[in-house]
């Protein structure tokens, strides 16, 4: 697993190179600008999802900005709990 974000030492640019599997999880108001930073960094050949609660803007970016695999989840519940474990997720899978 490689994980990165604005705190870390390795960068959201070069995080999704590592990885084969590139979940964006920001607040809300920045999901849309995230993915248009880093989409000019993610291979082709990545599966791409967003982990938001309101779906159409990202999703719509998601699917707009790439050429691979796009699937959109959505915690079903709330920023208190402590981890996913236990948690459900709904999602749905778009093919771009």
């Amino acid at each position: 697993m490689v994980l990165s974000s604005r705190n870390t030492d390795l960068k959201p640019k070069d995080a999704v190179k590592l990885a084969d599997i590139i979940i964006i999880s920001v607040p809300i108001r920045h999901t849309v600008q995230v993915i248009q930073e880093l989409i000019e960094y993610l291979p082709d050949d990545r599966l791409l999802m967003d982990f938001t609660g309101i779906k159409t803007e990202a999703t719509c970016a998601l699917a707009g900005y790439t050429r691979g695999e796009v699937v959109a989840t959505h915690p079903m519940f709330g920023p208190w709990v402590q981890g996913l474990q236990g948690q459900n997720i709904a999602y749905d899978a778009l093919n771009p």
